[in-house]
């Protein structure tokens, strides 16, 4: 399952998945299925985790580098997978490790429109979240 998710191999992926395959297991560097699918670029992978894994995945962050799948996919310069996280619902506040969030992680990638993407998306987040609070 992890090959297939780091290959790309979508059938393969599905296939062990159909198997009784387990979409929370981690690999030996700790990071989950999602990970590996989003630093990859895989979209049709990142988007079958989401469809059909718990909602946990995508807040998960890594042991080592507390990055999350959406960290792993700005780092990398994936603009679709980013996307495919953020209307998910990915958090684009969290931070790693070093205190940096995705948007940090885009523009430190030399990547200026997606970083600013990322932050037209949280300064949406936010807007949205105190929405919510006042109707409360």
């Amino acid at each position: 399952l992890l090959q297939a998710a780091i290959a790309g191999d979508l059938l393969k992926f599905i296939e062990c998945c159909k198997k009784g395959a387990n979409l929370l297991i981690q690999g030996p560097d700790h990071c989950s299925l999602l990970h590996h699918a989003a630093k990859s670029g895989h979209g049709e992978i990142v988007k079958y985790i989401l469809e059909h894994g718990p909602s946990e995945l995508l807040d998960m962050t890594d042991s080592e580098t507390g990055e999350t799948a959406l960290h792993k996919a700005a780092c990398q310069r994936h603009r679709a997978v980013c996307q495919l996280l953020v209307d998910a619902g990915a958090s684009l506040r969290k931070t790693d490790s070093k205190g940096k969030t995705p948007r940090d992680r885009a523009q430190q990638a030399g990547d200026p429109d997606l970083a600013a993407y990322l932050e037209s998306r949280q300064n949406y987040q936010m807007v949205s979240h105190e929405d919510l609070e006042t109707a409360v």
